[in-house]
């Protein structure tokens, strides 16, 4: 989003005429830090959606969770794989990436030259 918040989760509906904002059932939420843009995540809503499906007898609405984001404050969207996510946190944690006059990365100590 233009403010840095960043959602997580599931369009339960894919419109076919024009409209103004994107319906989204949050599994996650956050924001991008405004100096690295490293995203921090802090609302675990699938824990929350969890509780209260347990709570209940009845079916649980997932409409109630629905955030409405206007499509003109969407900056950026892409897929975001679970299952891999993890595996992207642990590779981050092992590169070194520092920037002056060139971009060097260093990799499992080995160093990655992309100046050519």
């Amino acid at each position: 989003m233009s403010d840095r918040k960043v959602y997580i989760g599931y369009v339960p509906v894919i419109h076919a005429k024009p409209f103004n904002d994107i319906h989204v059932i949050p599994i996650l939420s956050g924001f991008r830090d405004k100096d690295n843009l490293k995203l921090e995540l802090v609302t675990p809503y699938k824990d929350i959606i969890h509780d209260v499906e347990n709570d209940q007898e009845k079916e649980l609405d997932f409409e109630a969770f629905t955030v409405a984001l206007p499509l003109r404050e969407i900056v950026y969207a892409h897929l975001h794989d679970f299952e891999r996510y993890e595996d992207f946190k642990k590779a981050e944690e092992k590169l070194n990436y520092s920037q002056g006059d060139e971009y060097t990365f260093k990799y499992n100590n080995k160093l990655l030259d992309f100046n050519d």
